[in-house]
C-alpha cells in the first residue's frame, strides 16, 4: 500500500515534468530561439514538486501506518476485554443469597437465660438457583471480643455442610424470598460471665449470623453474613440503653436492632 502510493505519485510528477519540458522544447518562436532555459526551469520545478509530493506521500504513509497500528492494538485490547468480560460473566452466573434478621416477638429473660423470637428473610439476588441454604446465628453479650472471628467461626461451620439444624430451605430461585422464624438464645453462663467480669446489670447484645449455600450444579459453598446490635430504646446518647438483666419480658416494640457499623461478611 505505502510503496504503491509513493511510486504512483512519483510517476505522475515525472510525467508532468516531461510533458512541460516537451511543450517548451518544441518549434522555434518568433525570435528564432528555443526557450530551453524556460523549459529547464519548468522541468526543475516539476522535479522539485515530484520530490515534495513523494516526501509528503511517504510522510502520509507513515502516519497511516501508525494509525493502523493503533487501530489494531485497540482492536486487540477490545477483544481481550470482551474475553475477560465473558469469563467474569460466566463466573458471576451463580446464586447470591443474603439474609436480613428481624425481631419476631419479645425478648424473654429468665434466670439470666435469654431467648429471642427471630425471623430471617433470605433472598437470592443472583441469576442461578441456590441450594442447601442454611443460616447459623448466635446472640451474645456485646463485649470486647473479635466479633468477626465469631462470625468466621459460624461460616466455617456452615462450610462443612453437615449443620442440619441451621438449614432453612432446600432451594431458592433467583429473586425468590423465603422467611423462617425460630428462637435464638443466650446461655446464662455467658451472661453470668459478663456480670461477674464487668459487674454489669445491663448489657447490649450482638446478633451475629452467616448464610451458607451453593449454586445448583456447583457444589462450591458460598457464604454471606450479618452483624447487628440489640439494645432497648431509651434516653441514651443514641436513643438506646443496655438491656436490664432482671427477669422480664421485653416487647418487640421496645427493642432496637441496629446494623453493625463495620458491616457483615460480604458474599464471596
Amino acid at each position: 500500500m505505502a510503496q504503491f502510493l509513493i511510486a504512483a505519485l512519483g510517476a505522475v510528477a515525472i510525467l508532468l515534468a516531461l510533458i512541460l519540458a516537451a511543450q517548451f522544447g518544441g518549434p522555434p518562436v518568433l525570435d528564432g530561439k528555443r526557450p530551453r532555459r524556460v523549459a529547464s526551469a519548468v522541468a526543475g520545478v516539476a522535479l522539485v514538486a515530484a520530490v515534495a509530493i513523494a516526501a509528503y506521500a511517504g510522510f502520509a504513509t507513515v502516519k497511516w501506518q501508525q494509525a493502523e497500528a493503533q487501530r489494531r492494538s485497540l482492536d486487540a485490547h477490545n477483544r481481550s476485554l470482551a474475553a475477560q468480560f465473558k469469563t467474569q460473566a460466566a463466573q458471576q452466573h451463580r446464586a447470591w443469597v443474603y439474609a436480613t434478621p428481624a425481631l419476631d416477638g419479645p425478648m424473654i429473660i429468665k434466670d439470666r437465660a435469654i431467648s429471642l423470637m427471630a425471623r430471617y428473610r433470605a433472598e437470592n439476588k443472583g441469576d442461578a438457583p441456590a441450594a442447601d441454604i442454611a443460616i447459623a446465628s448466635v446472640v451474645i453479650p456485646r463485649v470486647d471480643v473479635d466479633i468477626r472471628a465469631v462470625q468466621k467461626s459460624l461460616c466455617d461451620g456452615l462450610r462443612v455442610g453437615d449443620n442440619v439444624t441451621a438449614s432453612i430451605r432446600d432451594s431458592l430461585f433467583p429473586s425468590e424470598k423465603a422467611e423462617i422464624s425460630r428462637v435464638e438464645g443466650v446461655s446464662p453462663d455467658l451472661v453470668d460471665g459478663q456480670v461477674t467480669q464487668q459487674g454489669a446489670t445491663r448489657l447490649e447484645f450482638w446478633w451475629v449470623g452467616c448464610v451458607g449455600y451453593h449454586s445448583v450444579g456447583d457444589k462450591a459453598r458460598h457464604r454471606s453474613g450479618f452483624i447487628y446490635q440489640i439494645a432497648e430504646s431509651g434516653a441514651g446518647p443514641r436513643g438506646i440503653v443496655p438491656i436490664s438483666l432482671a427477669d422480664q419480658i421485653i416487647p418487640k416494640a421496645r427493642l432496637v436492632v441496629l446494623p453493625y457499623a463495620g458491616g457483615g461478611v460480604a458474599a464471596d
